[in-house]
């Protein structure tokens, strides 16, 4: 077996083992607010990759490439990638932000990305009326993504 091949056994094992130990802390997590009569919080692994024993899922692969990328789906078909933003200044036709992530869904992106165009250029980049408009596309965006 080659170097690669056991170095990405072993990465995915050590991902499996650290979302068992994520998955149990949750699960006391959630024991403890039941036993003081709160909410229960929200889980650090909402969608689980692998297996409660911490055994890693029949299905779990590695990018040898590029470890940290993502197969997404396009208008053509899968891709091995990220999704990258950027925000433009529309007069200077400047970069004045961007951010790349693994994530197929973008619609979480918009706060950071407002509060990385503030910080870039001490402005706030959005009138209320834009801002509203910006907010009910997002929303309908996420809902579209939901069904």
């Amino acid at each position: 077996m080659s170097y690669k091949i056991r170095a990405a056994m072993a990465a995915i094992e050590t991902e499996a083992a650290a979302e068992a130990a994520a998955r149990e802390e949750d699960r006391r997590a959630a024991d403890e607010a039941r036993a003081r009569d709160e909410a229960r919080p929200e889980p650090t692994v909402p969608r689980p990759r692998h297996m409660a024993d911490g055994t890693p899922a029949d299905k779990a692969q590695r990018n040898f490439t590029d470890p940290e990328s993502k197969l997404m789906m396009t208008k053509d078909g899968f891709v091995q990638g990220y999704n990258a933003q950027a925000a433009v200044d529309s007069a200077s036709q400047v970069i004045v932000a961007e951010m790349v992530m693994a994530e197929q869904n973008d619609v979480q992106t918009l706060a950071p990305m407002l509060a990385q165009i503030k910080a870039n250029t001490g402005r706030l980049v959005c009138t209320a009326h834009n801002l509203r408009k910006l907010l009910s596309a997002v929303g309908r965006a996420a809902l579209a993504a939901r069904r």
